[in-house]
């Protein structure tokens, strides 16, 4: 565990909100050198992820700082908690991006924990909302979009700042069918919630749609050896169905396998449109090389965004704040092997992640503030704080870093802002913003 964040604090008498909150920093799965090479940094025997999960990271901090601060410059819906006397106490844990991790670096629930921030995998997600549901402590993830975690009666106290994937799975349909023309679509999927729940979305809705719908999943195993040949098969049987457009639903550990395989089958060839779900980035196609990268270049990727340039909290966020923060501030709240370089803040690279993901971790923080607040306003937490927190979460709207923030009854993003893009290599992969669904029309860039 790192050191508890709580800075700046409001004057003597402010009252604590215990937050854990975990952020995959390390990946657990990965135990070489070797296999890190492709998804991470390797130090001291640890593979560390990749520095835009920083910038997500440094956004959730900055979400604590600001609603501490009760700093209504970096969003106005700090404004209104003058008569409010909540802190939040963060503690920064280590995912792993795994479950039996997660359970360890959050220790015994009972023992003073009032809100649990994260975790980013739906994997991981659907273990830890039973615990949370099991202690009545709220849980906000900023990058869980299994639909699975929408079961009120199986996660009682899970909410998300980032839409559902039935939005996206429903908006790339009908993007294939009415905007491309195409009548044959296959999706390739990891065999965990995450790529489960998204393959099955996808399959209703491509179905609804009258579309000839294929999909094969891939293990998620740790061994490489394993999910190199369920890879290869799956890539064997989707190649010869005739689709001409595949959705790959993965993480980057098994990226590399599944480009070599799509190759290889023709999977990945031209007149197939090749498309990622949210899973993995431009900046991790950065680790693939060789043919593998040539062949990626154009491909696209559609998923819910967070941060808007319309949207005036974020280009103020973005615009004037981020190049102006400094390493040495948040540094000492990230493991020693893990530190802000000296240029980070000014490193376009090292924010590719901010938009999508670091946009939805500081709305989940101010969000776990502002409901705090308007169940709480002032003195120790009750023991029904949990259940009163869930109950108020509907009446919660605020203009967030990702745009309006409101709960449904479940607990998901009201609303979904689905873009697609396009993944270029130019000296390195980015993502160029091709069009958006609007009122189920999708609007095309120039």
């Amino acid at each position: 565990m790192l050191s508890s964040l709580l800075l700046p604090t409001l004057a003597a008498g402010g009252v604590d909100v215990n937050v854990a909150a975990l952020f995959m920093l390390s990946y657990k799965a990965v135990s070489t050198a070797e296999s890190c090479a492709g998804v991470g940094n390797w130090r001291n025997g640890t593979c560390w992820e990749i520095e835009p999960m920083q910038a997500v990271v440094v956004s959730a901090l900055l979400g604590v700082t600001d609603f501490n601060s009760r700093n209504a410059s970096a969003l106005p819906a700090l404004r209104s908690l003058t008569a409010c006397d909540k802190q939040l106490r963060f503690r920064l844990l280590d995912s792993g991006g795994s479950v039996s991790k997660s359970i360890l670096a959050l220790g015994d629930l009972s023992a003073g924990t009032d809100l649990v921030i994260g975790p980013g995998r739906s994997s991981v997600s659907t273990t830890i909302a039973r615990m949370t549901g099991a202690h009545n402590i709220p849980q906000i993830s900023y990058w869980s979009t299994s639909p699975d975690l929408d079961n009120i009666a199986r996660y009682p106290r899970f909410m998300r700042t980032i839409p559902s994937d039935l939005s996206t799975a429903s908006s790339l349909c009908n993007l294939w069918k009415h905007e491309l023309g195409l009548s044959n679509v296959a999706v390739l999927f990891v065999d965990d919630p995450y790529g489960r729940a998204y393959e099955e979305a996808a399959k209703a809705a491509c179905l609804t749609l009258g579309l000839t719908f294929v999909s094969r999943e891939f293990s998620n195993s740790n061994e490489d050896s394993i999910r190199e040949e369920s890879i290869r098969s799956a890539a064997i049987s989707l190649s010869s169905s005739g689709a001409k457009a595949v959705l790959v639903i993965t993480f980057p550990t098994s990226l590399g396998l599944i480009v070599e395989a799509a190759l290889v089958t023709g999977l990945l060839r031209p007149g197939t449109s090749f498309m990622f779900a949210d899973g993995v980035t431009a900046a991790e196609l950065d680790m693939v090389h060789g043919e593998g990268r040539a062949a990626l270049n154009g491909s696209l990727q559609i998923k819910a965004c967070g941060a808007t340039d319309d949207n005036p909290q974020w280009a103020r966020f973005d615009d004037e704040r981020w190049a102006t923060l400094q390493p040495g501030d948040f540094n000492e709240h990230l493991p020693a092997d893990w530190q802000l370089r000296d240029n980070f803040f000014r490193d376009p690279l090292s924010r590719g992640w901010l938009p999508s993901g670091g946009s939805f971790a500081y709305d989940a923080v101010v969000a776990a503030g502002l409901l705090s607040c308007n169940v709480t306003p002032t003195g120790p937490l009750s023991s029904s704080f949990g259940t009163r927190f869930w109950e108020s979460k509907q009446t919660l709207s605020f203009e967030g870093l990702s745009g309006r923030v409101e709960f449904d009854e479940k607990g998901d993003r009201s609303g979904a802002n689905v873009h697609l893009f396009n993944l270029v290599d130019q000296g390195g992969f980015s993502e160029k913003y091709v069009a958006r669904l609007s009122s189920g029309e999708w609007v095309w860039e120039g």
